[in-house]
């Protein structure tokens, strides 16, 4: 036979001293009254913290008393870090006994707040505790949240208690309600089976319900529903008092199940079904769950083994770690507390938050470093995800004016850097003192360690800073290191390992080399060097080293008034011995000495006589009349030698005519002389020839001057 539990908790919390954790503040509400029960439900998320007070009788302005109509506190972190009251939000339609607050749950700018009292129907408050919940969106115009709907199941009963648990993710919203009987079709009556409801808003900001949601194989007193949560297109349902394990058999009274639903083409279908490896009876698996993107966590705070499956202790508890893999969940790692003991009821509540995971204890009786014994004082623990892909035990979380029957850890929440531990039971004021009956308090926590990443080049291996790792493989590593809070520093280590290399290297050059390490050589031959890499590694170099040779040679050069070196990069106007660099055959460079004389251009003057015209000397002109002209012709060092030409043209009548082999002048009474033609401008005078006719002995040209 099953037995039905509703558990009555009360959440104190105390505090922490841990590795990685700090206490940053307890939180109060601004109109605190005895009995409100301020921290029975917390959430986080991002800046904003919500605290349910299911008890609390006034509005959100401390007006309109009605005796437990229930409240919420937002809380927003500030710049500087400290939390600070943002609002009261209340239903709209509040009414006695409605308990709102019993559950709250936020992300991003949605809250969800359950009211399982709530029994209002259209006309009249006619089912009672049917339970119902509210949403709040922020509004960026009014900065403030705002109440966006009321949601209820769509088929009422009394004592539902609808709301018991919720969650809500984006435009999703899930509601547990452990005491329902009947199934996804209203049918098949099975007391305290349970479900679960999910909600989608619409374009408009309209919630509807979209889908019931029942175990496939449910049977009476299951409490499918007790704790939900849902993370992207995943959801997760405790049901402690299942018997039977994810194949449907060997039962065990109460050992406990969760189930997984899955968003597959706009349905919601059951997935998996997760028990533990080492369940048993009354472990109440599922009490609590948590889910984020790949990590599941699961409480059973009856469980008795630690989590090497020894050491027994009644109602120690433990929390499961299901890891998502391969689209299977899959058990990863059994947490129990490292000062677990009896009754200390350890995974009453569970939340995880990427790498983190916050497990409550409520009945766990000393402080954080074991001491104070104090029944029923609580604690949560934080686990934290290490190097070796473990969760382990970073620290306790407990108040700083813990006190017996306080049951910190009964509610809890965790982000990336923050943790909230209502206390719901809490008396005192922020200074530990006054006494205010189950008036309640929630205590948030920050984490201090620091994180920081290190870019490391290593020769063979490399030890870690902690000198707790040596690696000599490249990889990404990680290492712990006090930061200066005394709080574990995270490093990131991108290690790169570089081993010895052996390289041969073939320079060709000119006269010299010089080696790396910067030695120099000067003749051709094989030699060996050590020499260092970047990140100081030793790397053996063979240079195989071919030597060529520079030429060396002499000229002399002559030149006109100025000379252009043959590289072409001087030049000189001035006698003397110079230098120049031209490449060789080689490619090593041929140098020059070079003897260099200058010489400056000359002038002459030239008296020419010449029959009808005369050519300059230079060739490029032709002068037919007597008179002065200026020549330029290059002398020996090929410098210009500017003439001045003092030329005579003959112009007498020299006119010839020839008669069979005669030559007769045709001019008359006139000195006769006959020459011959030996060249431009050249002849010879034939002596005895003065007469007007010449006959000539032998071929030839003849004149007549």
């Amino acid at each position: 036979m099953k037995y039905f539990i509703q558990l009555i908790f009360v959440l104190i919390t105390t505090n922490v001293f841990g590795q990685n954790w700090d206490l940053s503040e307890k939180v109060l509400s601004s109109d605190r009254r005895n009995y409100d029960h301020f921290g029975n439900k917390v959430a986080i998320s991002g800046d904003y913290a919500i605290v349910g007070a299911r008890y609390q009788d006034y509005d959100e302005n401390g007006q309109n008393y009605l005796v437990n109509a229930g409240a919420a506190y937002i809380y927003k972190r500030s710049v500087n870090g400290s939390w600070n009251l943002f609002q009261k939000i209340v239903a709209k339609d509040r009414n006695r006994s409605d308990y709102f607050g019993y559950d709250v749950n936020i992300n991003g700018s949605k809250i969800i707040v359950s009211a399982v009292g709530d029994g209002k129907e259209q006309f009249a408050d006619t089912l009672t505790s049917a339970g119902a919940a509210y949403i709040f969106t922020f509004s960026d115009s009014l900065n403030l949240w705002v109440q966006e709907a009321k949601i209820k199941s769509n088929k009422r009963r009394k004592y539902d208690y609808f709301g018991f648990s919720t969650a809500i993710y984006e435009n999703y919203a899930v509601v547990g309600k452990y005491r329902e009987s009947f199934d996804d079709n209203e049918k098949d009556s099975l007391l305290g089976a349970g479900a679960a409801y999910i909600f989608k808003r619409d374009s408009l900001g309209t919630w509807s319900q979209i889908q019931k949601i029942v175990p496939s194989d449910r049977a009476g007193y299951d409490i499918f529903g007790y704790d939900v949560d849902i993370y992207k297109n995943q959801i997760i349902v405790g049901s402690y008092g299942s018997d039977l394990n994810a194949t449907g058999g060997l039962l065990l009274a109460n050992a406990g199940a969760a189930y997984i639903y899955k968003l597959q083409n706009n349905i919601w279908k059951e997935d998996q079904k997760i028990v533990a490896s080492d369940r048993s009876r009354y472990d109440y698996f599922g009490i609590s769950v948590g889910i984020d993107s790949q990590y599941a966590v699961i409480g059973a705070y009856a469980q008795d083994f630690d989590s090497k499956g020894s050491n027994y202790i009644v109602n120690a508890g433990a929390a499961y770690v299901f890891n998502l893999n391969s689209n299977t969940w899959v058990e990863k790692q059994k947490i129990t507390a490292s000062n677990r003991g009896r009754v200390n009821y350890f995974g009453f509540a569970v939340d995880v938050s990427g790498s983190n995971i916050a497990v409550g204890a409520f009945g766990n009786a000393t402080d954080e470093n074991l001491n104070d014994s104090l029944k029923l004082a609580g604690a949560a623990f934080v686990y934290e995800l290490n190097s070796n892909n473990t969760f382990i035990e970073t620290a306790k979380l407990v108040s700083r004016d813990r006190d017996s029957n306080q049951r910190v850890g009964s509610s809890v929440a965790v982000s990336n850097k923050y943790a909230v531990i209502g206390s719901y039971l809490d008396n005192k004021n922020l200074f530990g003192n006054g006494y205010f009956p189950a008036a309640g308090a929630a205590y948030i926590f920050e984490s201090c360690k620091s994180f920081s990443d290190l870019h490391v080049d290593a020769c063979t291996d490399y030890v870690s800073p902690s000198k707790n790792h040596t690696w000599n493989k490249s990889g990404t590593y990680s290492d712990i290191i006090p930061n200066y809070n005394g709080c574990d520093s995270l490093i990131t280590i991108y290690l790169n390992i570089t081993t010895p290399s052996y390289d041969t290297i073939h320079p060709i050059v000119c006269d010299y080399y010089k080696t790396p390490n910067g030695n120099k050589l000067i003749h051709s031959g094989i030699y060996s060097e050590i020499v260092k890499s970047q990140n100081g590694c030793d790397n053996l170099l063979t240079i195989d080293l071919k030597i060529l040779r520079s030429t060396y040679s002499t000229i002399n050069e002559d030149a006109c008034i100025s000379y252009v070196s043959p590289s072409g990069k001087f030049f000189w106007n001035k006698d003397g011995n110079y230098k120049d660099t031209l490449i060789n055959s080689l490619g090593c460079d041929s140098i020059l000495s070079i003897n260099l004389d200058i010489h400056s251009p000359s002038a002459a003057t030239h008296h020419v006589t010449s029959c009808k015209y005369f050519k300059s000397y230079g060739g490029n002109q032709i002068w037919n009349n007597s008179g002065i002209y200026k020549d330029t012709i290059q002398n020996v060092y090929g410098c210009d030698s500017f003439l001045r030409m003092e030329v005579t043209i003959n112009k007498v009548d020299t006119g010839v005519i020839s008669l069979g082999n005669k030559l007769i002048s045709t001019a008359n009474e006139a000195f006769y002389q006959w020459i011959k033609c030996l060249g431009h401008s050249e002849y010879e005078a034939l002596n005895g020839e003065s007469n007007k006719t010449f006959i000539p002995k032998l071929n030839g040209g003849y004149a007549l001057k």
